[in-house]
């Protein structure tokens, strides 16, 4: 996505008709505009929009069908959880900065409505398909994947860090060329003194390796990796929890994607254009 990255959905998947009707899914529209915007957003081939827009459109079908609705309680927790997760400190300054990229606070509100409304009805659908991964089953998925589950005790890393995104992706993409409003800093951090994201963030990374960009305290950032001192493996009691997490989310994507092509066979799919 090319602004707010940490939001989920592209902001083309808010509804306007403003070109020609290319597609109707069970009824629900999905225009030329849509199509374009898709694969610029998503950087995708047409015909990989058009599945994208067309699974997109059975979950909205699927949400009106099934009543779900979305309450103000939890549209201002998503907010809240939102502004944690990115270290954006207030409301006010988010709805700024979404004014700045021209992103008005409705738009974004609705946005955020139709997130929570298609994660309920994900965990509707999954709820009653998906069982609990044993504890066998979990120690298998521990041994499969040792690699998975090494850390070290110190990572040597370069800190790139700035408020425009836009500055920090083309510093990404050339991170030798000189780039005016990016902050670079040399740290030593140690496992456990930093946050689970940024644990996830190393524990992927090898020496020599680059990050993808995150949010980070207000800004975003991406490091580099220079080096890892202490390694050790995790032990499965401590990474347990993790492990049956991931497996859950597996099955529950694997139970939705099953469930949507179920949906997509009996579906009403005009081709218009």
């Amino acid at each position: 996505m090319k602004k707010l990255f940490f939001l989920l959905l592209p902001l083309f998947l808010l509804g306007k008709l403003v070109d020609g009707i290319a597609i109707k899914v069970n009824g629900i529209p999905i225009t030329l505009f849509d199509i374009e915007q898709a694969q610029r957003e998503l950087g995708v081939s047409k015909p990989k929009a058009v599945q994208f827009l067309i699974r997109y459109s059975l979950e909205e079908y699927e949400i009106k069908r099934l009543n779900i609705e979305v309450t103000q309680e939890e549209i201002d927790n998503g907010i809240d959880r939102m502004l944690a997760q990115s270290g954006i400190p207030s409301k006010e300054i988010l709805f700024r900065t979404l004014s700045l990229q021209g992103i008005s606070k409705d738009e974004f509100l609705e946005k955020i409505k139709k997130e929570i409304a298609h994660s309920k009805l994900y965990r509707m659908v999954a709820s009653s398909k998906v069982a609990q991964p044993s504890l066998q089953e979990l120690r298998d998925i521990y041994s499969q994947n040792m690699e998975r589950w090494k850390i070290a005790d110190r990572y040597y890393i370069t800190l790139y860090m700035s408020r425009d995104i836009g500055v920090l992706k083309e510093k990404l993409s050339n991170p030798l060329r000189f780039s005016r409003g990016v902050q670079i800093e040399n740290r030593v951090l140690r496992w456990g003194d930093i946050s689970p994201e940024l644990q996830n963030i190393l524990s992927n990374l090898h020496e020599g390796e680059f990050s993808k960009i995150f949010p980070f305290g207000g800004r975003y950032a991406f490091l580099y990796l220079s080096r890892k001192e202490g390694e050790r493996v995790l032990e499965f009691d401590e990474v347990v929890d993790e492990i049956r997490n991931r497996e859950l989310l597996l099955r529950q994507k694997r139970a939705v994607d099953s469930y949507f092509e179920k949906k997509r066979a009996t579906a009403v799919i005009e081709y218009l254009r």
